[in-house]
């Protein structure tokens, strides 16, 4: 039966993932970067060496982002402007992306059961509805892709007794990471985290390792910067405040927390923070300060909640606004890897709580049963509906207008 666990886990990953984003297969386009990226985008339309070239030779809406692109090209041979094959590809993409999820935590703790509660959790969180269901946002679930498979490529090579081509198919893999979205430049430090779960002795040789991945980030971060100021995007406001970016890491670090716990009243665009007071930024500075206490001092009985806690960290340093990029502070989709260490952490918990062997432990493992449960159900509910406001334009902005109808942007 042991044999059989893994496949029922990603079918059970599958068929409730699948069946939470459904309604995003009926969806249009929406007038927010999809015009640029495909209805009104003549470089995907024609396969051409020229266009090509042009696709990996440039900057696109301020990033780079060829394998992206090339992407949409490759579709547009197929579906032309229907804009059902485009949702489909996304979803299928994050369908896959919750599968390598369930390889990824499988790898690391040999566990079935954990593994399953992260695939599902990352399958269906509403957070995650923005990055699938938003066409031009393809970017988030591509590089993804590659980033989870060439940390899966990583973990082989580990277990595998270093066996070379497991390193390479790994680096590989990061490039195509990187040329879909520069956001993947934190691998190379997940890298270390797997190394430090896996307690793996800090030497030369693990830090020769991870040499050319910090050159592979470092070369796509400068391209990244020089992108965002070929179009204006890096505001120069604050530029070299470091209490002000602080403050504004924290906001953002407590803002996902709480939208992971309560993941209510979402928007495609949240409103900047109107600082009308200089404490603002006090009470998420103070509440980020006594997590960090106690993951640190978690540290004494297990490396787990320091793992996935990093790894929130980590993978969120690129949008948290150390330099000030675009209109938004906080976005859903910025969180659509970070999500990933939240939910093990949770998952590792339930699983804790659940092989407890204390008083009435059946009776406690039924009720974390069923409240896990009406959790998953919960979610999955909460993406369905969520997925029905990026029907179309009116539908998107509307939502956006109930909850904050000072935004400007959404009544263009």
């Amino acid at each position: 039966m042991s044999k059989f666990k893994p496949i029922i886990s990603i079918s059970l990953i599958l068929i409730i993932t699948f069946f939470s984003f459904y309604p995003s297969l009926k969806n249009n386009f929406t007038n927010w970067d999809d015009d640029r990226y495909l209805t009104e985008n003549t470089i995907i339309q024609h396969v051409s060496w020229g266009n090509t070239k042009h696709i990996f030779a440039s900057f696109f809406v301020g990033n780079y982002q060829p394998v992206t692109i090339l992407s949409y090209l490759v579709e547009y041979r197929f579906f032309k402007l229907n804009p059902f094959g485009y949702h489909l590809t996304n979803l299928i993409l994050h369908l896959l992306n919750s599968i390598f999820v369930f390889w990824f935590i499988y790898l690391l703790t040999g566990r079935t059961n954990i593994s399953l509660i992260v695939g599902i959790l990352f399958g269906i969180y509403p957070l995650h509805v923005e990055p699938v269901a938003w066409i031009s946002e393809r970017k988030d679930v591509l590089y993804t892709l590659f980033f989870l498979a060439a940390i899966i490529c990583y973990c082989y090579y580990l277990r595998k007794g270093r066996i070379l081509k497991y390193y390479y198919f790994s680096l590989c893999l990061f490039t195509l990471s990187l040329l879909s979205k520069a956001m993947a430049i934190t691998l190379p430090i997940t890298l270390l985290l797997i190394d430090y779960l896996l307690y793996r002795e800090l030497n030369k040789g693990m830090l020769v390792d991870k040499i050319p991945f910090f050159i592979l980030s470092f070369i796509f971060g400068i391209i990244a910067i020089f992108g965002q100021y070929s179009t204006g995007a890096v505001r120069n406001e604050n530029l070299f405040n470091l209490p002000n970016k602080i403050g504004i890491a924290s906001y953002s670090i407590i803002f996902y927390l709480n939208k992971f716990l309560m993941p209510i009243n979402l928007s495609c665009l949240y409103p900047a923070p109107q600082i009308k007071n200089p404490l603002f930024y006090l009470y998420p500075f103070i509440t980020a300060v006594i997590l960090l206490i106690a993951i640190i001092i978690s540290s004494r009985y297990t490396r787990k909640i320091i793992f996935g806690s990093s790894f929130f960290l980590v993978t969120l340093i690129p949008v948290i606004q150390f330099i000030p990029v675009g209109e938004t502070v906080v976005a859903d989709r910025y969180v659509y890897i970070p999500l990933l260490g939240i939910c093990y952490i949770m998952a590792e918990g339930f699983v804790w709580l659940y092989a407890r062997r204390i008083k009435h432990a059946y009776l406690i493992r039924i009720f974390l049963l069923t409240t896990l449960i009406v959790i998953l159900g919960i979610l999955a509910l909460l993406t369905w509906n969520r997925c029905r406001v990026w029907k179309d334009s009116v539908t998107l902005w509307s939502d956006v207008l109930n909850k904050y109808p000072n935004v400007k942007t959404a009544y263009k």
